[in-house]
């Protein structure tokens, strides 16, 4: 490299963010300022006593409405909730799940992506070799029709049909039949790819089965405690706590509170998982292990799924508070500017200030 860095440094930001090399270190020093400031005068700030249940409450009541309303707008809350936002209320059709995820040896992972690969790969092509076999099937079929349309043509002449218009039925009926032979042969071709492609996806979905299999095996002394301990009434939040390995269940997140939503016919989660989901049909029900690229998967029905269904304040509660307490530290940050803004008799006029559009 033989550039000027600080030039080049200077021009990608500015291509990139907007900003130099100096007004990105300017607005980070800035940003960390204020990060600082606020976490000082907001901080032991929390939401009074009884604020989070009357949020719930709220909150609870309005997502009940909004979602009676309109289908669309659960499923955009779903989206919404993966961005930030919980849901507190699950309208009857929809799957919501925890999961214990044992996640793959390295070589584990390999086998599967390899496995799914070929099976893959093997289906693709079938669906193409049955679907040659359809349009060629179909184009022999107008073939056939031209081909009796171009007979009838010919022997519909008279005797007083002159030679040209004779020779040219002929000639159309030749072409005709020869198409017609052609499209058998291409036909019998299609035939025999499609029963050769049939067999090895069949021998591929054989496989890959028995691979799943063999994987599922290879973590069956953790499935067999999971399915014991569960069977045996161990809460299933015990379990997570124990031997799951899914990231997204960690740290109280969302998701680690109020579950996994599966809608039907979205395709957010791999399609085995959503599958799986949909089929545990009533609350407290375990699917067996299934697996996808992530790993081995055991899920817990939190729900019925025909059933309207309520987060029970004390299962959100965390997360409620959480925001109501984020809610009081903003306008405590608030207030206390505007306190420093009249004691420092700091005056804004908005109508002067410029706004990008």
């Amino acid at each position: 490299y033989k550039g000027d860095i600080e030039a080049d440094m200077d021009a990608y930001l500015k291509q990139t963010f907007g900003q130099t090399v100096a007004e990105y270190k300017a607005s980070t020093l800035e940003s960390n300022k204020y990060a600082h400031v606020y976490a000082k005068l907001t901080e032991g700030v929390a939401a009074q006593e009884g604020t989070a249940q009357a949020q719930y409450e709220k909150d609870l009541q309005a997502q009940k409405e909004a979602f009676a309303e309109s289908a669309d707008e659960y499923r955009s809350a779903i989206t919404r909730n993966s961005m930030g936002d919980y849901i507190l209320y699950k309208p009857a059709g929809y799957a919501v799940v925890k999961q214990i995820l044992l996640g793959y040896e390295d070589e584990d992972g390999n086998a599967y992506d390899d496995l799914s690969l070929a099976k893959n790969e093997a289906e693709e092509e079938l669906i193409e070799a049955e679907q040659k076999v359809k349009t060629t099937e179909v184009a022999l079929e107008t073939a056939e029709e031209e081909l009796l349309d171009a007979q009838a043509a010919l022997d519909a002449l008279g005797k007083e049909a002159d030679v040209n218009t004779v020779n040219a039925a002929q000639s159309t009926l030749n072409t005709a039949k020869a198409n017609v032979a052609s499209l058998k042969q291409e036909l019998q071709e299609a035939q025999a790819l499609h029963a050769l492609t049939k067999k090895n996806a069949e021998e591929a979905i054989k496989a890959h089965t028995e691979g799943i299999n063999s994987i599922i095996a290879k973590y069956q002394d953790k499935i067999d405690a999971i399915m014991n301990g569960y069977h045996n009434g161990v809460p299933f939040e015990t379990l997570i706590d124990q031997y799951n390995e899914d990231p997204g269940l960690e740290g109280g997140s969302d998701f680690a509170v109020l579950g996994y939503t599966i809608i039907p016919g979205d395709q957010t989660y791999y399609p085995e998982f959503s599958e799986a989901a949909l089929k545990l049909t009533k609350q407290g029900q375990i699917s067996d292990p299934i697996v996808t690229e992530s790993g081995v998967h055991i899920l817990y029905a939190m729900y019925d799924i025909d059933k309207a269904a309520d987060v029970p304040f004390a299962v959100a509660e965390p997360i409620v508070k959480a925001a109501a307490d984020v809610a009081a530290q903003e306008e405590k940050f608030n207030s206390v500017i505007a306190e420093y803004m009249k004691e420092w008799n700091v005056k804004t006029w908005s109508k002067r200030m410029k706004f990008v559009k």
